[in-house]
């Protein structure tokens, strides 16, 4: 096959600017997971039955979608492991005692996919995000308030170190999204009502006892909130939203509108956008984006985010909507490309980040139906 972009070497500007690329990072994952002595049950097995030999088969992140990318009954497989396999069948040999940590998704569609995190790429996920809430004035040694999913869920262990390694105390309110999204489903509104009393019954008390600098939380519990609170008297002076999406308009709202401080200043606000069995992609916002765009890029060279056609699968032109997809390159857990329930606008490199964003990610419109959101 001919030459591909994917060997062109970027800055990562979250790792003080050392320079690597997606080729780079994808070969020594193929070279840890398929290498017969310490590599990964799942994969090794995979290799076989596909008649690869996938260490001098796959160079080029262009031989990975060729060779190993997530389609129709593969795809169906390949979900099926995350769900019901043992996960150090997943995880190869050489990283079973480098995991820190199993994380789970919401659950939205069944039983959870699981996927595992090593404490390197765990540190490295919460040093990119670190770097962009930095970069976006969400200020320091505040004690954080994480209104969302605990328990087997990433995204409450993610909060947790952000708040430690930010300097502040962490103060979290657990969400159980599933139930809620029971809830939702069977047309329980008064039970959801009421779940949502009980989630208000936990927070108000800890917003007015606590000084409280940094909110993390969902924008669905973001438009909830100022029914219940005096926003500019609570002198929040960042939030971290993640979880469900969120329109230009909305976010307009936010920023001119409702999470403002006392002198009437909109409070610094920022977007994180992932799973439970990636990564996370960090929002970009620039006071010149008028039109209140979500702008969201990739920890890449780690996670891959591609925007496709809803027909072909093909990689759509920038400023072109499709599906988004993502790439999970690292050392203890792959995933060669999974479509994800979201669809998105393919948008340029932006400075500082060299590699494709997505913006104004919504639910996928083909699933608008069957997808129940809820508050995350």
């Amino acid at each position: 096959m001919g030459k591909s972009n994917w060997g062109k070497e970027i800055k990562i500007p979250y790792l003080d600017n050392k320079v690597a690329s997606v080729n780079e990072q994808l070969q020594e994952v193929i070279a840890t997971h398929f290498d017969p002595e310490n590599g990964s049950k799942y994969w090794l097995k995979k290799e076989k039955e596909l008649n690869l030999t996938a260490r001098k088969d796959i160079s080029d992140f262009e031989d990975l979608k060729a060779h190993l990318g997530l389609k129709e009954d593969w795809l169906q497989e390949f979900e099926d492991a995350m769900r019901y396999l043992p996960i150090r069948d997943m995880v190869p040999k050489s990283q079973h005692k480098k995991i820190l940590l199993v994380g789970e998704t919401g659950g939205t569609t069944g039983v959870a996919k699981r996927a595992a995190f090593s404490r390197e790429y765990f540190n490295t996920l919460i040093t990119f995000s670190n770097w962009a809430f930095d970069m976006h004035g969400i200020p320091r040694d505040e004690d954080m308030l994480f209104i969302g999913p605990t328990g087997p869920h990433t995204i409450g262990i993610f909060a947790r170190d952000i708040a430690e390694t930010r300097g502040g105390l962490f103060f979290s309110i657990d969400l159980d999204t599933r139930i809620i999204k029971k809830f939702v489903g069977k047309g329980m509104l008064e039970c959801q009502q009421r779940y949502m009393e009980h989630i208000g019954e936990q927070v108000i008390p800890i917003l007015k006892s606590q000084d409280i600098g940094i909110l993390f939380t969902t924008s669905k519990i973001l438009e909830i909130l100022p029914q219940h609170v005096d926003v500019a008297e609570l002198d929040i002076k960042g939030i971290i939203h993640g979880g469900t999406a969120i329109d230009p308009d909305t976010y307009k709202l936010f920023k001119e509108e409702i999470y403002l401080d006392k002198e009437g200043r909109s409070i610094p606000l920022l977007g994180a956008y992932g799973n439970g069995h990636s990564g996370v992609h960090v929002e970009n916002f620039s006071e010149n984006n008028r039109e209140y765009n979500v702008n969201y890029f990739p920890q890449q060279p780690f996670i891959v985010s591609e925007v496709v056609d809803f027909d072909s699968g093909d990689v759509v032109d920038y400023g072109e909507r499709g599906q988004v997809v993502f790439y999970r390159l690292t050392p203890e857990y792959l995933i060669p490309g999974m479509p994800e329930r979201d669809e998105a606008t393919r948008i340029k490199p932006a400075k500082p980040f060299e590699w494709d964003g997505v913006q104004n990610v919504d639910i996928l419109r083909s699933e608008k139906e069957s997808v129940i959101e809820g508050v995350y």
